[in-house]
């Protein structure tokens, strides 16, 4: 392969490389933004069940502890809700992680071809300069024997 198409191709790599940890990025902050809401929904529904605590301390009537109860049901869904999106969320960081592994080796793989064309290029060079080197002694011998 030609070490121009294998440059163009290193470059195509790295671009799909950043573009992987730009998204685990924006994964990893969707990660935190879902924790945030689970801390939220915990924060609410310990309210809602101290709130229906204090009702029925204070001996609420059945209307107003049915209220609180569907309140604190509601709270309790918008947890397990925020819950699972958390879950959700760090799943798909998860796979962000392993694309960007996934692109980080594809990109070494095509350096280090790259390094290897090199390293043939460079050694096939020294080839040409050594043969000269010896044609060039060669020739210089024979003009000495022949001056003799």
């Amino acid at each position: 392969m030609d070490r121009r198409r294998i440059q163009k191709l290193l470059e195509l790599r790295q671009k799909a490389l950043d573009t992987k940890v730009s998204e685990l990025g924006a994964a990893r902050q969707a990660v935190e933004t879902a924790i945030a809401a689970v801390t939220r929904a915990a924060s609410a529904l310990e309210r809602a069940a101290d709130e229906r605590k204090q009702m029925n301390r204070a001996g609420a009537d059945w209307q107003t502890w049915v209220t609180t109860q569907d309140w604190m049901s509601l709270k309790a869904r918008e947890f397990s809700a925020a819950q699972q999106q958390k879950s959700h969320c760090e799943r798909l960081a998860e796979r962000a992680l392993a694309a960007v592994h996934k692109a980080r080796s594809e990109a070494l793989r095509i350096e280090a071809l790259l390094a290897r064309v090199d390293s043939e290029a460079r050694q096939k060079e020294l080839r040409k300069e050594r043969r000269a080197e010896d044609e060039f002694q060669a020739n210089q011998s024979a003009r000495e024997e022949i001056s003799r």
